[in-house]
């Protein structure tokens, strides 16, 4: 943990006690419980402030100490007392940490019984865990990056910027995945696949889907495309007519809203509710979209992209209600669902309920997770038995078939694969952390959520004046960040910021995007 991060957690911290304590009132926020040695939450709170204050104020910061330990846990007060202290203790260890430097000595020294453990006191060990440095995740040369080839980089480079737009990773593909892919390739082992009866995706993925989330899958009902976008077409080819209405959570994945279109389909938009605790849905005015519109097919994508949320089983349960009562097929894009955060957890549309499983075909990858996108190879789960007969009696080749590469990567991301992505889960998790944390303090006005999964930050910056932020963070800051625009109905003022990249990648990324934009903000003005 750094110190920006420590700054972070202990506003969440303090923000989390004043509200307890405003829960409980003045009088009560004074009462201990009947316990002996017991405090009442007023003191604790306290205590916790005169702690922060003394370890970094104090010895960090070299600030003089009158600290009384013993009176904290008796201290009485008001809970407007105590706000007050917690903002000028904000305020002064803002300046404290201020070029802070972890190989500095302490500026003071604490009373042997302060101690603890014998272990030699630095501004580090006092206060502040280094945040992790994960080799081959940040150790990225930013020379080797801009000689790939791919989307994200090739036109980063010809706009002179920084990439943190399209939703691939910077990280070299995990060694397992690597090493299957240069065994096929050693063996020479390119030729026709024997893939009479279907590739072992099928099986695995069954496997998969066990073992993660309980959902039991029917191999036998899995079927392979080269993408999700290619599955969307092929679905709604075989499902729909031109002319038919399609509805899909708005903002959204800007290629399955060109599909919609293309392919003739009336777009129906049920757009995301931006609440003070986030992303919701506004299953009252859902509903009047679906008796409105009559769609037959629900596009819904869970983890979300770009919002970064993770739906709960009673937002599904809904769903799934609401589905049942408007006869809508479902097409679930779960791709993101590896990528998730503590405490939440991804839960199969399909394993909702029988009927939810009937009328559900859940389409994945591996690409998202281990940024495979090139190997082109997804996943497709039928439940309704009607559709995949259809898709079964069209010519076998009529859509194109997953590769040996493609299958081999999969396949090796799925069995061999675990530890490279826990280490990777714990690098984005730092990551959304940072850029959170340097939105909130830089762009105050910005409206943005921390996302509860995906690698991608959603940002309102509507409120700033400037008509285009894409084009000025592009040619102020020198980096490319995705605009709100292709995503649906929005004002054109939101920016969708890619983070899967190394520390120092980022930090440089995030440099460019708050130069650009800090002398906007109104809460920056001087």
């Amino acid at each position: 943990m750094n110190s920006d991060e420590y700054l972070y957690f202990l506003d969440r911290a303090f923000d989390g006690m004043l509200a307890v304590l405003g829960e409980l009132g003045d009088q009560r926020a004074n009462q201990a419980p009947p316990f002996d040695g017991a405090n009442s939450p007023w003191a604790i709170t306290y205590h916790c402030t005169e702690v922060a204050d003394y370890w970094i104020g104090h010895l960090i910061g070299g600030r003089e100490s009158n600290r009384d330990r013993a009176a904290e846990f008796t201290a009485r007060g008001t809970i407007a007392d105590l706000t007050r202290t917690i903002a000028a203790l904000r305020a002064n260890l803002q300046k404290d940490l201020d070029g802070f430097d972890p190989a500095a000595p302490l500026k003071n020294t604490p009373p042997s019984d302060y101690e603890g453990p014998s272990r030699a006191l630095t501004p580090v060990t006092t206060s502040i865990t280094p945040a992790p440095r994960f080799p081959g995740f940040d150790d990225l040369d930013i020379r080797q990056l801009s000689r790939r080839t791919g989307v994200k980089w090739a036109r980063a480079v010809e706009a002179g910027a920084l990439p943190a737009w399209v939703a691939d990773m910077d990280f070299p593909v995990a060694p397992e995945i690597r090493a299957a892919l240069k065994d096929v390739i050693d063996r020479g082992d390119l030729g026709y696949p024997n893939w009479l009866h279907g590739t072992p995706l099928r099986a695995e993925f069954a496997r998969r889907m066990s073992d993660r989330y309980g959902w039991q899958v029917d191999p036998t009902d899995v079927r392979e495309q080269t993408d999700l976008i290619q599955a969307l077409q092929l679905i709604l080819h075989l499902a729909t007519r031109p002319g038919d209405s399609v509805v899909i959570q708005t903002p959204n994945y800007p290629p399955f809203l060109a599909t919609i279109e293309t392919m003739g389909r009336k777009t129906v938009e049920f757009p995301f509710v931006d609440t003070e605790n986030g992303w919701a849905l506004d299953f009252d005015e859902f509903e009047r979209t679906l008796a409105q519109s009559r769609p037959t097919v629900l596009v819904l994508v869970n983890p979300h992209n770009p919002t970064g949320r993770v739906h709960t089983r009673r937002e599904l349960e809904r769903i799934a209600e609401l589905a049942e009562r408007y006869a809508l097929l479902v097409i679930s894009d779960e791709i993101h669902a590896e990528l998730i955060y503590e405490p939440h957890r991804h839960i199969p549309f399909a394993s909702i309920s029988e009927d939810a499983a009937s009328r559900t075909v859940t389409v994945t990858s591996a690409g998202k997770a281990f940024n495979l996108a090139g190997l082109r190879c997804a996943v497709v789960h039928y439940g309704p038995k009607d559709l995949l007969a259809i898709r079964d009696g069209e010519p076998p080749d009529l859509y194109g078939a997953v590769s040996v590469l493609g299958v081999t990567g999969t396949l090796a991301a799925w069995q061999h694969g675990h530890a490279w992505q826990d280490t990777l889960t714990r690098v984005l998790d730092r990551n959304r952390l940072r850029v959170h944390d340097a939105l909130t303090r830089t762009l105050p006005t910005a409206r943005h959520h921390l996302p509860e999964a995906t690698y991608l930050s959603w940002v309102n910056v509507s409120p700033l004046p400037v008509a285009d932020p894409i084009d000025r963070i592009r040619r102020s800051g020198h980096v490319l960040v995705d605009g709100g625009t292709p995503f649906g109905k929005t004002d054109g003022r939101f920016i969708r910021i890619n983070f899967a990249t190394s520390e120092a990648l980022l930090e440089r990324v995030l440099s460019g995007i708050t130069d650009a934009l800090t002398d906007l903000d109104p809460c920056t003005l001087t």
